[in-house]
């Protein structure tokens, strides 16, 4: 059995109830990602038009199912404090609906700056919504212990991954020097991280 990552083998050992006969058949290998060569490139400038987003400033993207294991309060916390930040959410609903994403977009006063895009995305439209992007979001909550595939897209796709939860996740982004961990997973450091 192979995972991505030490932390979800000893997940995968502790779910399980394994032995350490079992656990040392387990074997934790690095997260890998598909070479940026067989992907198609989206210029920003032709898939934010594609998408109908304003070309101007810098834009996060949140890819993927919804799910409250992600953590959108704190994004959009911290693209409140971002003037200059936008986002844009895609994917299909999951155990949070997007209703919940725009309902706390108005309430923090940035429903012009958060793009929502519900419904699944094929692979032929994934160029687009990372082309438009100038980093990911790959914030989870630090129960998680499941692999990031939108964090080997995003690393397919030429684009930084912006992480904070899993260790894995963590670990891989830092050792690869794939993007940049948000420390203390607040508005406040998210904020400091997006201007680095």
């Amino acid at each position: 059995t192979f995972v991505h990552g030490p932390a979800m083998k000893t997940n995968l050992v502790q779910t399980l109830g394994l032995d350490l006969r079992d656990a040392a058949r387990i074997t934790a290998i690095p997260y890998g990602a598909p070479a940026p060569n067989n992907f198609p490139q989206v210029h920003s400038l032709e898939a934010r038009q594609a998408l109908g987003i304003p070309s101007e400033g810098p834009l996060l993207l949140a890819f993927g199912t919804l799910r409250k294991d992600k953590e959108f309060p704190l994004m959009l916390r911290a693209i409140s404090r971002a003037s200059n930040w936008k986002v844009l959410i895609a994917g299909p609903e999951g155990d949070m609906p997007f209703s919940e994403i725009e309902a706390l977009a108005r309430e923090l006063g940035i429903s012009d700056r958060v793009f929502c895009r519900s419904g699944f995305i094929p692979s032929e439209e994934q160029a687009t919504f990372f082309g438009a992007a100038d980093a990911v979001a790959g914030l989870y909550s630090p129960s998680v212990r499941h692999e990031s595939g939108t964090s080997q897209l995003a690393r397919s796709f030429l684009k930084p991954i912006v992480v904070s939860g899993p260790p894995d996740i963590e670990a891989y982004v830092q050792n690869e020097g794939v993007g940049w961990t948000v420390p203390g997973r607040t508005p406040e450091s998210l904020v400091e991280t997006l201007h680095l």
